[in-house]
């Protein structure tokens, strides 16, 4: 069902008024969770996925309403990203957010996380709100360990693919930080290489990288495969998020 998140007036009053991270007001959606209602009404589930931290308010009441054990599938440790943005008033909010956060993961049946990282940061989180034995497990996102090449090769010697759509701010920010500091040097030591970064807006074209070469900004449709002839892969998300992407890339 489609379901806006609320406004930031709207966001900001929820917030004060529940005592509540405003990430969690922004999403918490009356709609989804009368719906989830009239599902488990209307029909038995033996559990229940809530997919990211922000679905557990449409999630949970329901589910423990019914008697039915709850999994939270947690992409990211979602303080974590609050933390690693700059300014005060977010660094607040992270902290807020990261007490909530070990309560949701205290408060399922089990949480699920991508990376080894991440899943201790969670059962921190969790051990912090009162439950250190709470049940966090590593599941790592299906990603293949080879891919095929692609349908044409890169240029670049080496050519070097970064892969992470736009529009997530962590990626946005690794590809900065990629381009801005880590390339420069990689130029320095291989004049010919080439970084093509996949996962950016159709008919964006190439530009300049920093430190020389062209950065060729490609939709992100099948990737090019690895291996030197299609280039190598390096996940975007991984530096402003702590282990979130630092071996597998889901985006």
């Amino acid at each position: 069902m489609l379901a806006r998140p609320a406004g930031a007036a709207s966001t900001l009053l929820r917030s004060a008024g529940h005592r509540q991270p405003l990430t969690i007001s922004r999403h918490t959606l009356p709609a989804v969770r009368r719906r989830v209602e009239g599902l488990l009404a209307a029909r038995r589930f033996d559990l229940i996925h809530a997919e990211q931290l922000q679905a557990l308010p449409q999630a949970l009441p329901p589910a423990r309403a019914g008697h039915r054990p709850v999994v939270l599938r947690a992409q990211n440790v979602e303080s974590a990203l609050w933390a690693a943005a700059p300014g005060r008033p977010l660094a607040l909010e992270a902290r807020r957010l990261a007490a909530w956060e070990g309560r949701a993961v205290a408060g399922v049946d089990a949480t699920a996380a991508l990376t080894a990282i991440d899943a201790a940061a969670l059962r921190r989180l969790a051990a912090a709100a009162g439950s250190p034995q709470a049940r966090v497990v590593e599941v790592p996102a299906p990603f293949a360990a080879e891919l095929p090449p692609g349908p044409r090769r890169l240029p670049g010697k080496p050519a070097v693919a970064l892969l992470g759509s736009r529009g997530w701010r962590p990626n946005e920010d690794a590809l900065a930080w990629f381009t801005g500091e880590i390339w420069p040097a990689v130029r320095r030591a291989l004049p010919a290489a080439e970084l093509h970064v996949f996962g950016v807006a159709r008919g964006a074209g190439t530009e300049p990288a920093a430190g020389g070469g062209q950065r060729s900004a490609e939709p992100f449709r099948g990737v090019a495969g690895s291996g030197p002839a299609a280039g190598s892969p390096a996940p975007a998300e991984g530096r402003a998020v702590s282990g979130a992407a630092n071996r597998d890339a889901e985006r």
